[in-house]
């Protein structure tokens, strides 16, 4: 399966959109931990709600992730049998942890430099003359 530039690039915003997810729940949770007051009875319900609506939409989309990835390994061309149940493996049981690592080598493909042949950068040697009676001679 291969995808032109533009869709790679969105799947690689949603592939990185669970890694943005983790960290603004993990900066929410420990502000509301520093700022938490013993004594106050007031909980902030709006923050609760939308880490909760944004964990489900986060799990939703790691799903539907996951079942992406699968699909895209195992429609792959490139890889040989092993390395279809190795990146299944590893997709299924690493989760959105992979999922970057396998965008950035499988789908993306960042560009190369060309390989320079090198007979483009300096012509081929001649071959050494050879001596009648002693065969070929080669200077070092």
């Amino acid at each position: 399966m291969q995808l032109d530039k533009t869709r790679a690039i969105i799947i690689g915003i949603l592939t990185l959109l669970p890694h943005v997810f983790g960290l603004f729940a993990l900066l929410r949770v420990l502000s509301f931990i520093l700022t938490f007051d013993i004594n106050s009875t007031d909980i902030s319900v709006p923050s609760i709600s939308s880490l909760l609506f944004g964990s489900a939409f986060t799990w939703l989309l790691s799903m539907a992730l996951i079942v992406f990835y699968l699909l895209h390994v195992y429609e792959s061309k490139e890889l040989d049998t092993e390395k279809k149940w190795l990146w299944s493996a590893v997709i299924v049981f690493a989760g959105y942890v992979s999922m970057p690592f396998y965008w950035w080598y499988k789908i993306w493909k960042p560009v190369t430099a060309p390989v320079i042949e090198v007979e483009s950068i300096a012509p081929p040697p001649e071959p050494p003359e050879e001596d009648e009676g002693k065969g070929r001679v080669y200077e070092l």
